[in-house]
């Protein structure tokens, strides 16, 4: 194997593993669409899984128009939670009995990094839905799993 060299190259890290982009995102969930700055945790998994492709983003906007989830489940991924953490170490979250807050340095962030501009792609999805996704609808979507298991 003498005269064989081999170089490292750093491997590509895709947008939606990478932890500023993935505590942004869910900042501007909690700013932008929910009420008081505030959701639980399945909410934020709801929202994030949405954002995965534009079929559900389709999906969650007719859930918004409707006032009700027209969908029965939706992923949980282990990067929101470790994202979430970090958010919170970092001061930019709050943990509170409900789920989580955006705290003011959170707010701070969102603006002095312009993130919403960074998530231009999504800025139909952010208006169609505001904040109309309510911790109700999601409570009656979780209840019916509990009831089948």
């Amino acid at each position: 194997m003498s005269g064989i060299t081999f170089t490292r190259r750093p491997m590509p890290v895709i947008p939606d593993h990478r932890p500023m982009y993935k505590i942004s995102l869910l900042l501007l969930v909690l700013k932008e669409c929910s009420v008081g700055g505030k959701s639980s945790l399945i909410r934020l998994h709801l929202f994030n899984w949405a954002l995965k492709s534009e079929q559900r983003t389709k999906q969650l906007i007719l859930s918004a128009e409707e006032k009700q989830l027209t969908f029965d489940i939706w992923g949980m991924d282990p990067t929101v939670n470790f994202a979430i953490n970090h958010a919170i170490a970092n001061g930019l979250m709050i943990k509170i009995s409900t789920g989580y807050k955006i705290s003011s340095k959170g707010e701070e962030f969102l603006s002095k990094y312009n993130v919403k501009e960074q998530f231009r792609a999504n800025e139909y999805f952010f208006n169609a839905v505001k904040k109309k996704i309510s911790q109700k609808m999601v409570d009656q979507v979780a209840l019916r799993w509990k009831s089948e298991i």
